[in-house]
């Protein structure tokens, strides 16, 4: 089994009233979060979430071609 394609969907869900966190003194007005799917050459989908990924279209090169369950490999 290899990965052959790895999609985000980026969300945004706005916080109205805005949170006001006891750690942060700024309300926070939305969160951020985003729905990672690693496709697989079996047809196989996997399902996560992360933060924001930012710049991960930089290295995602390096995961296509390999092999899902390699979790040392990827971290």
């Amino acid at each position: 089994m290899r990965i052959t394609a790895i999609t985000l969907d980026r969300l945004r869900l706005e916080l109205d009233p805005p949170l006001h966190a006891a750690w942060d003194p700024d309300p926070r007005r939305h969160f951020d979060a985003t729905i990672v799917r690693v496709h697989t050459d079996d047809g196989v989908t996997g399902i996560g979430s992360g933060d924001t990924m930012a710049g991960f279209e930089a290295v995602e090169h390096l995961f296509l071609g390999q092999d899902p369950l390699d979790i040392v490999r990827h971290v």
